[in-house]
Order: C-alpha cells, then sequence, then structure tokens
C-alpha cells in the first residue's frame, strides 16, 4: 500500500489514509498503481473518506463496527422485535367536522407561533419519472403552483395568526436536490417568505459494504461508493449544526417534520399541534385509518417482558408475523370488526416534537437514530449479498431514545384530509389502483385536493356535490367538480363557514372550476356552472354579493400525445383544457364589492 500512496498528502489527506487503516479498509488501495502516478485521482479519494470519517459519529472505524455487528445479526436472523408485546397507543381520532376537531385546532392556533417546520426533501422524482426535484412538482394543473409554494402558503397563513411571527423553516436537501432546491427558492423570491427565516440542510451518504465482514466498495479506483443513509440524518444535522439547541434557546417549543409529496398534511397540523399541548406529548403522529395489511407502517406501543415500552413506528412486514407469532398464528394483522381497519393506524409521517426534549435528547445521542441493514442476500447461508448495502435510519424511530413513560402518541384522521403522496409512476399507481388501492400518483393526489376542498365547501352548507369515481389515464380517483382553495382561504376549519354567510345560496355545478386565492374572500351568493377564478392580494377584501357564473369551463383531459408534452405533464397523463372563465383579479388593497357579472 505504500509504495502507492503520493508524497506532500495534506492533514486532510492524511487524515483519510489513516481512517482507512483504522477501519480496515486498506484494500481499496490495493489496485492503484505505484508512486505518484494518478496523485491528484489518489488524494481526492483520501479526502472522501476524510470527509465521511467527519460527518460519521465516531468516524468511518464506528461505521465498520457497526456494520458487522448488524450484518452478523442480520445473518443469524435475530428478530428486532423478540420479546415484545404490541399494544395500540393512546391517540385520538378526529373527525374534520368535529368539536374535538375545533378544540384542538384551537390550542394549535395558538401553539404554532413557537413552532418550527422541517421539510424533508432529498428525494429527485425518478420514482415519478420526473428528472428534477419533487418539491418542484405543481400540486395541481390549474394553478401550477409547486409543492414548495404550497407549504410556503401555509407557513404565511399561520403566521398571519400572530403579526410579527416569522416561522423557521429548515429544509433537508441531498447532493442530488440541493443545487436545485437552493435555486428554486431564490428564482421565486422565497415564495414570500424571509431568507433569514429559511435554512437548508444537506444530507451526504455513506458508504456501501458488499459482505458480512462490511468491506467497503469502490465505485471507481478513486471513489468510494455511497448510497443514501436514509431521512433520519435530519435529526444529525439539526443537532450538527446546532439548530435544535437554538430552538430551544430561543423558546420554540415545537418542531414539525413533514414530507415532500403530501400536500394534505398541512389541513391537519393545528389540530396535531394542540393535543400535543394539551398531552404534553414529547411526539405526536399523524396518522389515518389503515386498512389491515396495507404496505404502510403503523404506530404501536411496545411492551417488554420488564414493563419498558416504546411508542413507535412498525412497518407493516414486521407487524403481521409479530402478531401471528404471539397468538400461536391465530391472528395476525387483521381488521377490527367494529371499524374494518386494522386495530394499529397508519403513520403517514408526519410527526410534532416537543422542541426542548428533542434538543436534549439529540445532545445526548449526538442525532444519531437507531440503525438497521437490509441485505439482500444470494445464497442460502447468507453469506454473499446480490448487491452492496449500508446502514439505514428512520427519523421516526426517534422515540426509541426516549425513556419509559415519557408520553408519545397519535392523532389520527380521514385520509382524504391528511393522506395523499404523489410518489408513483403511471404505470404503478394503475397497478395500485386496478388493485383497488390508494394509487398514490400524480392524478389521485390532485383528485384528492378537489375532494378535499368540495367536502370543506359541503361541510359549510355549499350545494355541490360530492365527487364521484372517475378514471384518468388509467387511474381511479374521486373527480367532478375542479376546486382548488389556497392555505389562506381555507386553513382555520373553525371560521370556514364564515367565509359563505349564506350557503344555501351558493350553488357550484358538477363540471365547474373555481379557484380562489385570498385571505378575505366573502361569498353570499354565487351561481356557477363554468370556470371562475378570484386572485386578491392581501389587504383586498372582496364580497361576492351577487355573481352568476356560466361559461364552457375547465376540464381535465388525457393527453393524446406524451412526447408533445413537458415533462410534468407528461408524467401525469393529462392536462386542463380551459374553454373559457371569468377571472376577478384584485391586485391592490381595497374593498370589492361584486353585485353583478354583467358590470365586470
Amino acid at each position: 500500500m505504500s509504495g502507492a500512496i503520493p508524497k506532500n498528502l495534506s492533514q486532510e489527506e492524511a487524515k483519510g489514509l489513516e481512517v482507512l487503516k483504522a477501519s480496515g479498509q486498506t484494500h481499496l488501495t490495493a489496485g492503484w498503481p505505484q508512486g505518484e502516478a494518478d496523485a491528484a485521482g489518489k488524494k481526492a479519494f483520501l479526502r472522501q473518506i476524510a470527509g465521511i470519517d467527519a460527518r460519521y459519529p465516531g468516524g468511518l472505524p464506528e461505521y465498520v463496527r457497526k456494520g458487522k455487528a448488524l450484518l452478523e445479526s442480520s445473518r443469524k436472523g435475530e428478530n428486532p422485535l423478540q420479546g415484545v408485546v404490541p399494544h395500540v397507543p393512546s391517540g385520538e381520532f378526529m373527525g374534520l367536522f368535529t368539536p374535538k376537531f375545533q378544540q384542538y385546532e384551537k390550542l394549535g392556533k395558538e401553539a404554532v407561533k413557537d413552532a418550527c417546520f422541517v421539510l424533508v426533501a432529498g428525494g429527485l422524482g425518478e420514482r415519478l419519472g420526473y428528472k428534477g426535484i419533487k418539491i418542484a412538482l405543481p400540486t395541481n394543473t390549474l394553478t401550477g403552483e409547486t409543492y414548495l409554494d404550497f407549504y410556503c402558503q401555509w407557513l404565511q397563513a399561520f403566521q398571519s395568526l400572530h403579526p410579527g411571527v416569522e416561522i423557521p423553516l429548515v429544509i433537508m436537501t441531498s447532493g442530488d436536490t440541493h443545487e436545485k432546491t437552493v435555486h428554486l427558492l431564490a428564482s421565486h423570491a422565497y415564495y414570500g417568505l424571509n431568507p433569514a427565516q429559511v435554512t437548508i440542510v444537506r444530507q451526504e451518504k455513506v458508504p456501501t459494504m458488499k459482505d458480512n465482514d462490511a468491506t467497503l466498495v469502490a465505485a471507481s479506483p478513486y471513489e468510494l461508493q455511497t448510497k443514501p443513509h436514509g431521512n433520519g440524518d435530519v435529526h444529525l444535522l439539526l443537532q450538527q449544526q446546532g439548530i435544535a439547541k437554538k430552538w430551544k434557546q430561543e423558546g420554540k417549543k415545537w418542531v414539525v417534520f413533514f414530507q415532500d409529496t403530501n400536500g394534505l398534511a398541512f389541513n391537519v397540523l393545528l389540530p396535531t399541534l394542540g393535543l400535543s399541548v394539551e398531552r404534553n406529548n414529547m411526539m405526536t403522529t399523524c396518522c389515518v385509518p389503515r386498512v389491515a395489511g396495507e404496505a404502510i407502517g403503523c404506530i404501536t406501543n411496545l411492551v417488554k417482558d420488564d414493563g419498558s415500552s416504546v411508542v413507535c413506528n412498525v412497518e407493516y412486514n414486521q407487524i403481521d408475523p409479530l402478531l401471528k407469532a404471539l397468538s400461536g398464528g391465530k391472528e395476525g394483522d387483521s381488521a377490527d370488526p367494529a371499524t374494518g381497519f386494522s386495530k394499529f393506524p397508519g403513520n403517514t409521517n408526519t410527526l410534532v416534537m416537543a422542541a426542548g426534549r428533542y434538543s436534549d435528547v439529540l445532545d445526548e445521542s449526538g442525532g444519531v437514530m437507531p440503525e438497521f441493514v437490509n441485505p439482500k442476500y444470494a445464497n442460502a447461508e447468507k453469506t454473499q449479498f446480490k448487491s452492496p448495502t449500508r446502514l439505514e435510519c428512520m427519523m421516526e424511530d426517534y422515540p426509541k431514545l426516549l425513556r419509559t413513560g415519557e408520553n408519545v402518541g397519535f392523532a389520527s384522521f380521514d385520509r382524504w384530509a391528511s393522506f395523499s403522496p404523489c410518489k408513483n409512476n403511471l404505470k404503478d399507481a394503475k397497478a395500485k389502483s386496478d388493485a383497488g388501492l390508494d394509487a398514490w400518483g400524480a392524478f389521485s393526489a390532485e383528485a384528492d385536493f378537489y375532494r378535499y376542498n368540495i367536502q370543506l365547501l359541503r361541510g359549510a352548507g355549499v350545494k355541490i356535490a360530492a365527487p364521484a369515481p372517475r378514471k384518468l389515464a388509467g387511474v381511479q380517483a374521486p373527480l367532478d367538480a375542479l376546486v382548488w382553495l389556497s392555505p389562506s382561504f381555507t386553513f382555520l376549519r373553525a371560521s370556514f363557514a364564515s367565509r359563505f354567510p349564506t350557503p344555501q345560496h351558493v350553488v357550484i355545478s358538477a363540471r365547474s372550476a373555481l379557484v380562489v386565492d385570498g385571505h378575505d374572500v366573502t361569498i353570499h351568493n354565487l351561481r356557477l356552472d363554468g370556470a371562475l377564478v378570484i386572485r386578491a392580494v392581501p389587504g383586498a377584501s372582496v364580497v361576492i354579493q351577487n355573481l352568476r357564473v356560466s361559461n364552457k369551463s375547465w376540464a381535465l383531459q388525457e393527453i393524446a400525445d406524451p412526447e408533445a408534452e413537458s415533462e410534468v405533464i407528461r408524467i401525469r397523463g393529462y392536462t386542463v383544457a380551459r374553454k373559457d372563465q371569468m377571472v376577478l383579479n384584485f391586485t391592490r388593497p381595497g374593498r370589492y364589492i361584486i353585485n353583478d357579472a354583467a358590470k365586470l
């Protein structure tokens, strides 16, 4: 090895060489030419090793040590859930129009001023067939606003409850998404947020291992092969960069984690915060009723023989065998006859944590979440891998670092109100739809936005039909009227009905399209049979006193020639045909009363 190492190493490069020896990975230099040949490539490799060592708590030797231990446990078939009994944890189901929802929303309305938000956005849209970052995808085809734009609108809506408050937003990126995320924010003036309230942290990858000895793998002679470590790195980054501690020192009380393309999650964040406040929860998970056997994780209270317990996520492929083993094969992950759903609520990975305790736990643990390996074996003896594996971690495993007795719970909501991620390509979405499952594709995510808004209108007394199942681009979802209501218009359920003082006089046909974007818009009497767009800048107060609209409207339609369309339309398989519309655009502050469409 020594003859292949170039001379005049920098301090960082010398550290990389030292780390290679300490972690038993000198085989990575075995094929290097002697002397100064390829010196630049060799030094770059050593700097990569030093960088990985510096970022991983305990360094690369600790990574290798953990890898060996976890791979040996996997080879032996040891079950990490051995000796625990799952119980249903403490939590609440809240229907959107129930007094309980309004009760907790009221508490959350006050608590949100002391909240910080963390967007986990390290993924590209490859699974969707999209080359860009997922937060740049449009939430819908009517307005085209991106997921990131939509989330920033929600934060501004929350800020409007507490003038002068700026809610911190952290975005975790990866090497694949970092530059594109920075550009997206800068090119759109941070979507109305103050750049000072936005922090971007970048997740790095970890080395891969090719065997049970945790032998690291080279991607090329002078580059180590690496893969993502998992979304649990968000905790490590918040700890290493001092962000969690800063929030605690500033008196922040709550940290909210949310995913990149589940736009419905914000509909239920205030009541989830409210529940966290009332129960003094160290962590609360937003959940949905889960069909038994469904391929999403579930929240369980795992109790050990010694009485210690942890409320945490258990993956769907673990809960069924665990329950069967405990019941002698009699009962697995089965439906509760009273509800038709599994007893264990489904995890949406929208999490609320108590900020002070969160900071302390990160300091105690170094921000490191429990890690696991998931090797795919090529032989029965489990000594050969089909492809290299790596250590992984998940952000939802945070409760495993808490003490027994600390409050951890869940808040469960109707799926149509809180969970419809956009993550599957057309082919996969169609397959799930054909199997009677939620498609989790672009069409189902968009249709569920419209469905939610229609349910809001119906709950307020507006005359509009509930959407019926419709198939578009091979995917089925509820769809009739296209209704897009901005966060500034909808964000408080308790006061939404006040937007429609006489809802019996608001009638919207199934072929209509309605877009409302504005904080102060009130609709008294509206007969809509077509497309109507109402936009009002902050400070513009708009009253629709009496308005009738009838035109050819807008409609979603499948695209005839995918190759002729942009990528964001091609991956959806449909677009919006804008045949005719009325647009009311109020660009200046003031009070506006609309009485007669003919005079506009």
